[in-house]
């Protein structure tokens, strides 16, 4: 499928333009409720709003959590390390104009926009908003 890279920043626009052109429809249409803060459910994918903690969940699987309170996100991968939920958290990273989640020699990573601060991506990321 896709691999991640960390594109100098004119590449930047050209891998955004590639990839949302093959944004799955639901994500699209998941991460802009998440973030509007409105309940969702379609097919595997649902979003829950309680009072200013909204939690996105793929399969019944907790993926990220927004406290608008504290203007914090959470993201997890919940045990499962698939495409799916690699597409999920990053377009929601995206959308809060964080880099992204990318894959090398089977582990997952965390990096930011400079590839400055890369992390092992294993259990939480949390980012203030």
């Amino acid at each position: 499928m896709y691999s991640y890279r960390i594109f100098t920043f004119k590449r930047f626009y050209f891998f955004i333009l590639l990839y949302s052109t093959n944004m799955r429809k639901v994500t699209n249409e998941a991460v802009k409720n998440f973030f509007n803060c409105k309940n969702f459910k379609r097919s595997n994918t649902e979003i829950e709003v309680k009072d200013w903690i909204v939690n996105f969940y793929l399969h019944g699987n907790t993926i990220a959590t927004l406290n608008k309170k504290e203007n914090k996100l959470f993201v997890y991968h919940a045990g499962w390390r698939t495409n799916t939920t690699k597409e999920r958290l990053n377009w929601i990273l995206h959308y809060c104009d964080l880099w992204g989640i990318f894959q090398k020699n089977w582990n997952r990573y965390y990096s930011d926009h400079e590839n400055k601060n890369v992390i092992s991506f294993d259990h939480v990321l949390e980012f203030s908003l």
